[in-house]
């Protein structure tokens, strides 16, 4: 995905206006019955969903922008997104951060904060490792669009995976292993070795490791409802696992393989990213341009986090999609996104929902 000017895109913003939306259609569509494939989104590794219609979509590709999806029609458009101070002054975040030029947008997390404002949180790798602060904003029958509010760098050695917002202004984030020697840290991590972490940051004191959360390699992670508790993947360990917020202690786990990233269902469960490829593929893969698609296996899992036990809802051999990282549910249809190619797919639900 080239990188834009910043220009049209803050313009739109400002007049509450969105970039021009269309259906993509793929070269290659699937043959599945059931599957549909989205293009125009190069490395769409997250997603969430705004007002049980539009898809916030991230991209592991250079950007001035995140992406939307409107589920009523499929149209695929770059998100009118204003990297700039805004102009009210609400600042989120470290207020000795300023804006970025680029984005490389990684795990998203979509919360509504007290006074009724939608929060997205985005993990960034442009020109600095960051989490970005934004609002969320729609009105007059318009669609989405986003106003930079904000942002915290990450701590010293750190490069985070995903994050997940908190009541207080703060926010949870994984660092898998590290910024320093990655690829030694993830063979380690392979091999068992705890090489990662999770971060909690608060306005206040800034950010401080979770006690007991060290793994082999911490992936996506969510907080509880009730925001006393959080699901983290373990991905090297194959586990799903719940802890305090407060103590970190565990309160239980659940394997699933090889497990990426975790949105909640519509009814209440957990739904995991699940690779059912090798490490070497994966690894492999992610040496690879941000569009060039890979045949990863991999399932879509619902976990139920009260009991702790998983259950495939779809699994796939990578033919039309490889490398699924994150699902959400839309109605009666699962989007599924992935670390690398050109496209998300679009899977009809058995018996029209979960």
């Amino acid at each position: 995905m080239n990188t834009k000017s910043v220009l049209p895109l803050l313009i739109l913003a400002l007049a509450g206006l969105s970039p021009a939306a269309h259906a993509v259609p793929c070269e290659d569509a699937p043959v599945d019955a059931g599957i549909e494939a989205l293009c125009g989104i190069d490395a769409p590794e997250d997603l969430v969903i705004f007002d049980d219609r539009y898809l916030i979509v991230s991209s592991m590709a250079p950007a001035d922008s995140l992406f939307m999806i409107d589920t009523r029609d499929d149209a695929v458009s770059a998100m009118a997104t204003a990297l700039a101070d805004p102009a009210d002054g609400l600042r989120w975040g470290d207020s000795a951060c300023g804006a970025p030029q680029t984005i490389v947008s990684h795990g998203l997390d979509l919360s509504r904060d007290a006074n009724g404002r939608w929060r997205l949180l985005v993990v960034s790798h442009g020109e600095r490792e960051s989490i970005e602060f934004f609002e969320v904003l729609a009105g007059n029958g318009n669609a989405p669009s986003l106003q930079w509010r904000g942002c915290v760098l990450t701590p010293e050695n750190a490069r985070f995976n995903d994050v997940a917002g908190l009541p207080d202004g703060g926010y949870l984030a994984t660092d898998p292993s590290g910024a320093t020697w990655p690829r030694t840290r993830a063979l380690l991590g392979i091999m068992g070795v705890n090489v990662g972490k999770v971060y909690r940051w608060h306005p206040e004191s800034g950010h401080t490791v979770v006690p007991g959360s060290s793994a082999p390699y911490p992936n996506g992670i969510v907080v509880a409802p009730d925001a006393k508790s959080f699901f983290v993947n373990v991905y090297f360990r194959g586990e799903v696992r719940h802890h305090s917020l407060e103590s970190g202690a565990l309160l239980g786990s659940v394997e699933v393989p090889k497990p990426d990233n975790t949105n909640w269902s519509s009814d209440g469960r957990l739904l995991v990213a699940s690779h059912r490829g090798s490490i070497a593929s994966v690894v492999g893969a992610v040496e690879d341009a941000p569009g060039e698609r890979n045949s990863i296996p991999f399932a879509i899992v619902a976990v139920d986090p009260a009991q702790m036990t998983a259950t495939d809802l779809f699994v796939h051999d990578g033919s039309a999609l490889g490398g699924g990282t994150a699902a959400v549910d839309a109605g009666a249809s699962l989007y599924i996104g992935a670390f690398r190619g050109d496209r998300l797919l679009k899977v009809e639900l058995k018996q029209g929902g979960l």
